[in-house]
């Protein structure tokens, strides 16, 4: 519970500044047409479908995430979930976690269907034995565009390798 209301607010301001527009998306700035964004009804995408004008993807750069907390397994770990994600393949987003009863309870997040990871917000350590990257994706539903913030955590093993623990 205690952990809920730290993160509350923490989520709530960049929610707060995306809504008054304080966040700036410098590739729309620059005119690059790719960072349009749109809500316009997609009345032939079917739930869970891909859109042809849209297609999944990292859009960001995992090797060039340059953070003394984040390490190579930690890299390797969020490339298997995103990419698991991306490719339509439960397996490989398995394979980013812990164990197999994490993959488990987490596999709420594997949602395929049209979607962009568009860069990390944060990275964040919560104690010496935990990491969290705040990954940021927009989804292309039915309906539009749906923007998410994600907290993806990491923790060593019992063998001392980070892997993920949870998403939330």
């Amino acid at each position: 519970m205690k952990r809920t209301w730290f993160w509350l607010p923490v989520l709530a301001v960049p929610l707060l500044l995306a809504a008054c527009g304080g966040l700036v998306n410098p590739a729309r700035d620059s005119g690059s047409a790719e960072a349009e964004t749109t809500s316009r009804p997609e009345s032939t995408l079917k739930s869970g479908e891909v859109s042809p004008d849209n297609p999944s993807r990292i859009a960001f750069d995992i090797d060039g995430i340059h953070d003394p907390l984040v390490n190579e397994e930690i890299k390797a770990s969020l490339r298997d979930a995103l990419e698991g994600i991306v490719n339509v393949d439960l397996e490989q987003f398995n394979r980013a976690f812990a164990s197999i009863r994490l993959a488990k309870a987490n596999e709420f997040a594997f949602t395929p269907g049209s979607i962009t990871f568009t860069g990390v917000d944060e990275i964040s350590e919560q104690s010496s034995s935990r990491v969290v990257i705040n990954v940021h994706d927009v989804r292309t539903t039915a309906d539009g565009e749906v923007k998410h913030s994600w907290n993806y955590w990491f923790m060593p093993d019992k063998d001392g390798n980070w892997k993920m623990v949870t998403i939330d």
